[in-house]
């Protein structure tokens, strides 16, 4: 069973992020992302073009070898940080994982 189509302007366009900013992409080419409690398009995202995947990748592998540098101590404060994020922002994120997954809002909660 399918819901009404959203409007183009009401799904959003999900972008790249690369290097600590968002990138629209440049190939030109897009695939739907769809919500599979509906079977209703929910967003649209860029497939990258070759020099985006390179450029990722790139910025991948400086920011590794910046993170390597970071004391343990440093890294664990880090995590702990992104854990407590994790927990303030707990149910907001189970309606992402509802919308991207289809679960049921209570299952995608578990802990």
């Amino acid at each position: 069973m399918s819901a009404q189509p959203r409007s183009a302007a009401a799904i959003a366009a999900l972008p790249h992020y690369i290097d600590g900013e968002f990138v629209a992409g440049e190939s030109g080419r897009s695939a739907p992302v769809f919500d599979p409690s509906t079977g209703e398009v929910s967003a649209t995202v860029g497939l990258a073009s070759r020099v985006e995947v390179d450029r990722a990748v790139k910025a991948a592998d400086a920011a590794f070898a910046g993170w390597a540098a970071v004391s343990p101590l440093r890294r664990a404060r880090v995590m702990f940080k992104f854990k407590g994020l994790l927990e303030t922002h707990h149910d907001e994120l189970a309606r992402i994982i509802v919308r991207e997954h289809g679960k049921v809002f209570s299952d995608a909660q578990v802990r």
